[in-house]
């Protein structure tokens, strides 16, 4: 971490770095971080309803947190190099995702 003028830049992702849940609502946040290009966005998520509810699925809305390397941008990258999952769409969502963000970034570290 170095200091300036009272402020840091960090070597990890921090809150900071990813705009609010407000933004997310709307649209897609991608950033790049130490070599590890990432983005964050809303995602409608079919899941399974309980044993005890009826059969059929139901559509969540969850965040969705993606990985790849660089250079290129997301609509660039082939798949195969993409890892992603999905935490709930809260601010302690985003605070969750950033965490497995971190814990990404020593895998693409240059």
């Amino acid at each position: 971490m170095t200091v300036i003028k009272d402020e840091y830049i960090s070597d990890d992702i921090t809150l900071h770095d990813v705009l609010p849940i407000g933004f997310l609502k709307k649209s897609r946040y991608t950033g790049e971080k130490r070599g590890m290009r990432f983005l964050l966005e809303k995602a409608e998520v079919s899941e399974e309803k309980a044993p005890d509810e009826s059969d059929e699925t139901k559509t969540v809305t969850r965040l969705r947190a993606c990985v790849w390397p660089e250079p290129y941008a997301y609509d660039f990258t082939d798949d195969s190099f993409k890892r992603d999952t999905y935490f709930d769409f809260s601010e302690e969502g985003i605070e969750e995702a950033i965490k497995w963000l971190n814990e990404r970034l020593p895998e693409f570290d240059r």
